[in-house]
């Protein structure tokens, strides 16, 4: 798959991240916990991310797409697929979030792994198929878009909106292992991109990442029950 050079953003979140959080260690504070001035940060960057993205469009020219392929639909309908989506959405997330811990209490698992494996996966779900559906069609830059589009939007607006509205955010230490997973796994992914067949990502590497995801939620599963 072919990926854009304005990608690179992805690649240093995890650590952004990692450094607001962990006030203890890096800040000699008395607890770990995102702010409200984090989540302002993260906001921040949201939004400079969005000018960055706009700017290089009008600069080079690109659209994203054909634009007599798209259908377009009358302002009354279009405003109405928006307020239902997002109702949906919003209803969807509090279904997700009551029966995931449910699932939880059953089972005697954490919330911490629920979260990080069965709720993440659910979540992640359409940009599963989305990502499926565009590399079926050989679009390439839209299939890598859309995953690396999710991540930036859901850690720096998710995240960077969430902390804002409901600061302080307490963070356990333990979560820490994760983001350097995640470190690792944005690390390989510049790797892939940037080595040998340049810009592109093969089956051999996208089954690597299968298998560490299998080992990372094993892992998971015996570990942190």
């Amino acid at each position: 798959m072919h990926s854009g050079k304005r990608f690179h953003i992805l690649y240093w979140q995890p650590i952004v991240l990692f450094v607001l959080v962990n006030d203890e260690l890096l800040f000699g504070a008395e607890e770990n916990a995102m702010s409200l001035v984090d989540g302002i940060i993260l906001l921040v960057m949201f939004i400079a991310f969005l000018v960055y993205v706009f700017q290089n469009m009008k600069r080079t020219g690109d659209l994203g797409g054909d634009i007599d392929e798209i259908e377009m639909y009358g302002s009354l309908k279009t405003t109405l697929m928006i307020i239902f989506g997002i109702a949906g959405l919003a209803l969807g997330g509090q279904v997700i979030v009551d029966n995931a811990i449910i699932v939880a209490e059953h089972f005697q698992i954490s919330q911490k792994v629920i979260g990080l494996t069965i709720l993440a996966a659910g979540t992640s779900l359409p940009e599963l198929a989305t990502t499926a559906v565009a590399a079926f069609h050989k679009k390439s830059d839209l299939a890598v878009g859309n995953i690396v589009g999710s991540n930036i939007f859901n850690l720096l607006l998710v995240l960077g909106a969430t902390a804002t509205l409901n600061a302080p955010i307490a963070f356990d230490t333990d979560l820490n292992l994760d983001l350097y997973i995640v470190m690792i796994g944005t690390f390989m992914l510049f790797i892939f991109m940037f080595t040998l067949q340049k810009y592109k990502l093969d089956r051999a590497e996208g089954a690597l990442y299968l298998v560490g995801f299998v080992a990372y939620c094993v892992f998971l599963y015996m570990n942190r029950l």
